[in-house]
């Protein structure tokens, strides 16, 4: 059986050389997309592994994130940013996940943290659906290129960091986009890599106005007609660590205002083009 490709979709910024790689503990082919001041195309060969990079001026998450995709050469592509540490093992983890489930277009693994608490995940391996999706974070995620190319999955450009409109919510867009276009998300409860989360945060700046308003705009993206629904169901789940400075009809009422923004235009200029119904 030949032995499947797997690449490691670094995003980063100005990087001035292929460090990144070594510094997360990556040994396997890897294409960086680096934004920087200048428009670039380098590659290198180090330990029998190919390293790419593309500089560019562009900005934001997302478009790093479609970049990368637009340009993979893996059979399985790996979500990674500057912060993330892998194990040892990985790569093998990695190929083993997709040759126990061939029919799996996509696998996210736990991770473990540092700099905050641990996340629980699920005990054995299971396919996931569009609720236990809103509990994947990018780092978690890879997948078959060849699945996410034919079906022309991208990132959603309006929501990430360092997006002019919604600082986050990019994974669950794509994950949902993977749904609805039925490729099959698996979960694989081996512990992938370790999240450096000691940093600031370039998205999260607590539970202020802008983070509910922003909570709004990404559940009517991922669903307008459950939008409702998901924005109650987030308002009591989080209720425990935003009501020292919200009410919760106040929390209810800034992502309600998000919603209608999204679905109209609002003051964002934002549009409703991938809403689904």
């Amino acid at each position: 059986m030949d032995k499947l490709k797997v690449e490691f979709l670094i995003s980063a910024m100005n990087q001035k050389d292929f460090s990144i790689v070594k510094k997360s503990n990556i040994k396997s082919d890897a294409l960086l997309i680096n934004q920087t001041d200048y428009e670039e195309k380098s590659e290198i060969q180090m330990d029998d592994c190919t390293l790419r990079r593309i500089s560019t001026q562009e900005r934001g998450l997302s478009k790093s994130r479609n970049l990368a995709i637009e340009n993979a050469l893996g059979d399985i592509c790996v979500i990674c940013d500057d912060d993330f540490f892998y194990n040892e093992e990985s790569n093998g983890m990695i190929e083993k996940a997709y040759r126990d489930n061939p029919e799996a277009d996509v696998v996210v693994f736990a991770y473990h943290s540092k700099g905050q608490s641990e996340k629980s995940f699920f005990a054995k391996k299971k396919k996931l659906g569009y609720l236990n999706a809103l509990r994947v974070s990018s780092c978690q995620i890879t997948f078959r290129r060849k699945s996410i190319k034919q079906h022309g999955i991208k990132f959603n450009e309006d929501f990430g960091s360092g997006s002019l409109l919604y600082k986050s919510g990019e994974e669950h867009l794509f994950l949902f986009e993977c749904l609805k276009k039925n490729l099959a998300i698996h979960f694989d409860p081996s512990y992938l890599l370790t999240v450096d989360f000691s940093g600031a945060s370039t998205w999260f700046n607590g539970f202020d106005k802008k983070f509910f308003y922003d909570r709004g705009a990404i559940f009517t993206a991922l669903s307008n007609k459950y939008s409702w629904l998901l924005i109650l169901q987030f308002a009591i789940r989080k209720y425990r660590l935003y009501s020292s400075t919200f009410t919760f009809f106040q929390a209810v009422q800034e992502m309600w205002k998000g919603r209608n923004d999204y679905l109209g235009g609002g003051k964002d200029g934002s549009t409703n083009k991938q809403c689904p119904s």
